[in-house]
């Protein structure tokens, strides 16, 4: 399990968060403190999911439980660059990940992960 927050000083309240490996039910409940406890510091928030190698339906969920808690708080949330097993998942979900966001956050990169 990893994550790496990235770091910039032009978007302050920004959190910029990289999920690396897998994102399935032997981790999300670490996955979900992480965040949980991000969200005093920041009112942004960016995922990076192109490292993910696996994720499991306990992903999505994390994934989908994170976006609704940030919308209730009005709080942006952008999923950026899928990566494969993230893309399949979504498919054989009928997802699209620009179901979780709320509106674009930056200019950086492709706003639909692809």
């Amino acid at each position: 399990m990893t994550i790496k927050q990235n770091t910039s000083e032009d978007n302050a309240n920004l959190c910029h968060l990289s999920i690396a490996e897998e994102l399935t039910i032997y981790v999300v409940l670490s996955y979900q403190e992480i965040l949980t406890n991000y969200l005093a510091s920041y009112d942004r928030f960016a995922l990076d999911l192109s490292d993910i190698e696996e994720i499991d339906s306990a992903g999505v969920q994390l994934l989908i439980a994170f976006h609704q808690h940030l919308k209730k708080m009005n709080y942006p949330l952008q999923l950026l660059n899928l990566s494969d097993a993230v893309k399949t998942i979504f498919d054989r979900y009928g997802l699209k990940h620009d179901q979780f966001c709320i509106p674009a956050i930056t200019g950086e990169g492709d706003e639909h992960g692809e």
